[in-house]
């Protein structure tokens, strides 16, 4: 007879390799092209690690000893994936709309802090290399909720957090993806959730790379919905009447959006755009090193080099709400 205990955690070992399995096909289905959202889908990726909860996806710049200097991207997600969400669809609609517009008021809440972020929170044990754990066990984290990120979270006060860290690209030291995922009370992550997390980052930060560049990039440049809605459908083979008819715009419009998605994509034909559009080339956008084809011939991030530090980096001061 099998023991309760090894069979609980047998159950929670499945559980957890599915979740890491959503999570992963979650990634790969993320946009081979920068969008203006591109880390709120990210964010939503991450959520699939736990039953419930929201998590947190930004391209910073940081130092070694954890201090934000600067942001380029953030984004933001709750998911409910385990038998709570099907229990909140059973409610009805007005207790639903109500949940909703909590949910979207917290994250919304969320963002704003995390724009203002000063510390990630613990002390990185490198730049150069993946790290993940739970917070409170983390170099300089056992007391994260009287910091910067207790204030982030505020009123969502989850137990603890999972959190991690990967470089971006090997020519900018301290552009990194910072992540944070915070499960809904009760639920208090473990080192096992912090272990799949840090296996993850590799995953994510190659698609991110592919997408977004290996260097610092202007969220200004990146598509818009309505630029990612004609992509979407260039890549469908659509033509720009069928695409017009689709999304109820005039010919014009979708030739002006055509026009602009091979500027910011620096492609100089349709192929060249749809190819950009599957990931099957590097990053193209003006400026930008192509990115290097791993063995498999998916782009790859590689691990920074040691490299020069800037001297004095550019420090930018956040003013802090709590």
């Amino acid at each position: 007879m099998l023991n309760p205990d090894r069979a609980d955690h047998q159950a929670a070992s499945g559980s957890a390799i599915q979740a890491a399995v959503e999570a992963t096909e979650a990634i790969d289905a993320l946009p081979a092209t920068a969008t203006i959202d591109w880390c709120d889908r990210a964010a939503a990726c991450l959520t699939r690690l736990v039953r419930s909860g929201a998590a947190l996806a930004m391209i910073s710049q940081v130092d070694d000893s954890g201090r934000v200097l600067s942001q380029e991207a953030t984004g933001v997600a709750a998911g409910h994936h385990g038998p709570e969400r099907v229990r909140s669809l059973s409610r009805t609609q007005p207790q639903l709309v109500r949940a909703v517009t909590a949910e979207e008021a917290m994250l919304d809440t969320v963002r704003a802090r995390a724009e203002r972020l000063s510390q990630v929170g613990w002390v990185p044990e490198s730049l150069s290399k993946p790290s993940a754990g739970v917070l409170s066990a983390m170099p300089g984290g056992r007391n994260w909720r009287t910091g910067p990120v207790g204030r982030l979270w505020g009123e969502a006060t989850p137990a603890d957090l999972l959190v991690g860290l990967i470089p971006l690209g090997e020519f900018e030291y301290g552009r990194v993806l910072l992540v944070q995922i915070a499960p809904t009370p009760p639920a208090v992550p473990t080192p096992e959730d912090g272990a799949v997390l840090r296996a993850l980052l590799p995953v994510l930060a190659r698609r991110a790379v592919l997408a977004i560049g290996p260097l610092r990039s202007n969220p200004g440049q990146w598509l818009t919905s309505k630029e990612q809605a004609v992509l979407d459908r260039l890549v469908m083979g659509r033509s720009v009447k069928q695409i017009a008819d689709e999304l109820g715009r005039s010919g014009h419009t979708i030739h002006d959006h055509v026009k602009s998605l091979h500027r910011k994509l620096n492609a100089s034909n349709r192929g060249e755009l749809i190819s950009r559009a599957l990931g099957h080339l590097g990053h193209g956008s003006p400026g930008r090193s192509p990115l290097p084809p791993s063995p498999s011939g998916e782009a790859s991030i590689v691990e920074p080099s040691p490299s020069p530090r800037p001297a004095s980096p550019v420090t930018h001061s956040f003013s802090r709400t709590a």
